[in-house]
């Protein structure tokens, strides 16, 4: 959801029609099981896709790309090594020409044996080049490419991360990453409008928590979660607002305004909140969309899809024509891809059931733009480590202040400042600090440094 940076316009949107999802050609056969099935869009013609069918033995990654809307996909994956086989991948592409893929090689059995391997394309697949990794591992890793030189890896049971600015060439040990408590791991790496993030889960799958980063991983900030009983995902739509599925409680799904620091109960989508199976923002907008997915034989009484402008106080559907889905994805609010599955209760299996595009009326209530507020602060640096916060006139009332630390953990929270203006980090150790005011004109954003 990162390949298309919106200009700053002002949509004013309709409800949409049903039935506006539209089947294209197949990039794997029906039907297939599904073992780690990836879609990565570009834009409304162009998208990356790919899977393990394994349907039959020995189990072999499909990588394919289509430009033509999905009428024809093109088998682009790299080769395996001589009597070896890649059972699972990890697809990033950022362009409709360059991509990464890290790929767990297998037997003929899907038995991991030597490792992971890393391959980059420059020219849509027709040919790939192998990229060292900085530790070898017969795991995949969290892989997230910001241009074509600047990427991060991220080991997903321990938290580590290693940067590159060579497109993968060489790679370097980051060593202010956040402690992964044990026993949890990260799940995918998400991003929109400069965010990016990770939800972490416990031993069971429930999510405990997340981790943050608008500077494209240089500093994370952590946060935990209420307590759900079953598995979910955080999705934001920009730093501030994001919305929780919450499996097992009355609600269903909770809303946030303070970029996860603390939860309120919203509206779910009118389907059973056990069966939302994708939740995704479009970037820019204000406009989220929930899917369902089936458990067993699919029922015309659960609507497949639905839309909300309003941080999910309301819900519209997108179709009723009885969809699964296993992913959906936006670029934009004109262009989307889904990926349909369902489940086999009895073995837990899923199966693929088909790929398509969003073909109607552009999803979005408006594109948002929060505009940057100059303030004075002063004394910056503060030996104290008292700060007075000075507003211009036409800044309008302010809704939330808070200040991170260097590893992006909140150390201070309020709705206004105070009367006086002044900010005590007096109690903080010496540092660079990040201090971030919103109000109803714009937002202000200005590193502090305690001496």
């Amino acid at each position: 959801m990162r390949k298309i940076f919106l200009p700053i316009v002002v949509l004013l949107g309709t409800v949409p029609a049903l039935a506006q999802w539209q089947p294209v050609s197949n990039p794997v056969p029906l039907p297939s099981r599904l073992s780690g099935a990836q879609l990565d869009p570009i834009d409304a013609q162009t998208a990356w896709f790919s899977n393990t069918t394994y349907i039959l033995t020995p189990s072999n990654i499909r990588i394919a790309r289509t430009v033509d809307g999905g009428q024809t996909w093109q088998n682009v994956g790299p080769a395996a090594p001589v009597n070896e086989y890649y059972g699972h991948g990890n697809l990033e592409a950022i362009d409709a020409q360059h991509a990464w893929v890290l790929l767990q090689r297998t037997d003929a059995t899907g038995a991991t044996i030597s490792g992971v391997d890393l391959h980059y394309t420059a020219n849509g697949g027709t040919t790939w080049t192998l990229r060292p990794l900085p530790v070898p591992t017969t795991q995949l890793e969290l892989l997230r490419f910001f241009s074509l030189t600047e990427g991060i890896l991220i080991n997903p049971a321990t938290g580590m991360l290693h940067r590159t600015a060579d497109g993968g060439l060489t790679w370097q040990l980051q060593n202010s990453m956040p402690l992964l408590p044990t026993g949890q791991k990260l799940g995918p790496l998400r991003e929109i409008s400069g965010l990016i993030w990770t939800t972490v889960y416990d031993a069971s799958n429930r999510p405990t928590g997340f981790w943050a980063s608008t500077d494209r991983g240089l500093t994370w900030r952590t946060q935990t979660l209420p307590t759900i009983s079953g598995y979910s995902e955080v999705v934001f739509r920009d730093t501030q607002h994001a919305l929780l599925p919450a499996p097992g409680l009355v609600n269903a799904m909770l809303s946030s305004a303070d970029g996860g620091l603390t939860w309120q109960n919203t509206t779910p989508p009118p389907f059973p909140a056990s069966r939302i199976a994708t939740l995704t923002a479009i970037p820019g907008t204000r406009t989220y969309i929930a899917g369902v997915r089936y458990y067993g034989p699919q029922s015309a009484s659960i609507s497949g899809s639905a839309v909300t402008y309003d941080d999910g106080q309301t819900w519209v559907s997108l179709n009723n024509n009885n969809y699964s889905f296993l992913t959906i994805e936006f670029t934009a609010p004109d262009a989307g891809w889904y990926v349909r599955a369902y489940i086999e209760p009895a073995v837990e299996d899923i199966w693929y059931d088909g790929t398509g595009r969003y073909t109607g009326s552009p999803l979005a209530a408006r594109v948002v733009s929060t505009p940057i507020i100059a303030a004075d602060v002063f004394p910056n640096p503060s030996p104290s480590g008292t700060f007075t916060v000075q507003l211009p006139a036409t800044a309008g009332p302010v809704s939330n202040v808070r200040v991170l630390d260097a590893l992006g953990r909140g150390v201070y929270q309020a709705a206004a400042l105070p009367a006086d203006k002044r900010l005590d980090l007096s109690q903080q150790p010496k540092g660079v600090y990040s201090l971030e005011v919103q109000t109803s004109a714009g937002v202000v954003r200005r590193k502090l440094l305690v001496e």
